[in-house]
């Protein structure tokens, strides 16, 4: 199973909801292979992810995720970086609202060839 990590839900009350940017790119990237992810995010709201801390249950989850044999992906710097600080092993990966050239082409390559 691969989990996809993000910041924040964005109002929408779960990770990577189909109705925002992020969402939408996402599912086109994975199509049909959707039940082999798990959206996640780290923190409740913007105020949450400003405090920089995650809480104890984050971490116990994600460590969960890692002894069930779980690939962790960190959408975007603010995660990579927060889970790095949080000595959580993880495949760093471009966000998907990313307009840099090329960071969707690595997102997805990432996403289809880790096994």
């Amino acid at each position: 199973m691969k989990v996809l990590i993000g910041s924040h839900p964005k109002g929408y009350g779960e990770p990577f909801h189909p109705d925002t940017y992020s969402g939408r790119v996402l599912r086109k990237i994975i199509g049909d292979k959707i039940d082999s992810f798990i959206f996640f995010d780290l923190w409740l709201d913007e105020a949450d992810q400003k405090s920089g801390n995650l809480s104890d249950g984050v971490i116990l989850e994600l460590n969960n995720f890692l002894e069930n044999d779980c690939q962790l992906f960190a959408l975007g710097s603010a995660v990579q970086k927060t889970l790095t600080k949080n000595n959580i092993s993880h495949i760093c990966v471009p966000h998907p609202a990313s307009r840099r050239s090329g960071d969707r082409k690595k997102l997805a390559n990432a996403l289809h060839n880790t096994e």
